[in-house]
């Protein structure tokens, strides 16, 4: 695996750590990397299951971390 792997778990690990779920962290993280994305874009890079991208968006919206 390459070095941006292991960077972008860190990233996630990170996350985790301050309170946010894998999904929540995961989704987050690829919007950094997307900037605005439609379901399917998130999904494709986050790899996290289509149907939950919905619930975790709206989870990281209540927290003021995403607009959707």
């Amino acid at each position: 695996m390459g070095g941006s792997t292991v960077t972008h778990q860190k990233v996630i690990d990170r996350l985790v750590a301050l309170g946010l779920t894998t999904y929540e962290a995961k989704v987050f993280s690829a919007l950094t990397r997307l900037g605005e994305a439609g379901v399917a874009e998130i999904h494709a890079v986050a790899d996290v299951p289509r149907s939950a991208v919905y619930g975790t968006l709206e989870r990281l919206e209540r927290r003021g971390i995403v607009e959707t």
